[in-house]
């Protein structure tokens, strides 16, 4: 049986940004695949476990427990259930993808405005 999750902190501070605590890990919980409609009570703590076996193990596609559960993985979840954050190397990987994509969404947006200009020019 799952605990009830957490009370996140609203935002969280990362990089000289403040990021939106519910977002991140809604974002996270997309990309890894334990959403919400799939996982409905146990989605957040699926998410951490399965961000944190990627970035750490080897065998990253297992979802339940294996030897990584008690040393590692177990102290992480126990963090964000006491405290509401999101871990540090969580939030950093999240943070690295979020850029790059708002980077992708800024350079389009001004190509596009560009192509534009050059078009009423002609």
């Amino acid at each position: 049986m799952c605990p009830p999750p957490p009370k996140h902190l609203p935002k969280q501070r990362h990089a000289g940004r403040f990021w939106n605590t519910n977002d991140v890990m809604e974002i996270l919980s997309i990309y890894h695949g334990a959403t919400a409609a799939v996982y409905p009570k146990s989605w957040q703590y699926r998410t951490l476990i399965t961000v944190h076996r990627e970035l750490n193990s080897v065998i990253a596609h297992r979802k339940g427990y294996g030897p990584d559960w008690k040393h590692e993985i177990r102290g992480v979840l126990l963090e964000y259930l006491s405290q509401g954050k999101i871990p540090f190397q969580t939030l950093s990987f999240a943070a690295t993808h979020l850029r790059a994509l708002e980077l992708r969404v800024w350079a389009d947006k001004r190509a596009g405005t560009r192509q534009i200009k050059l078009a009423s020019a002609a």
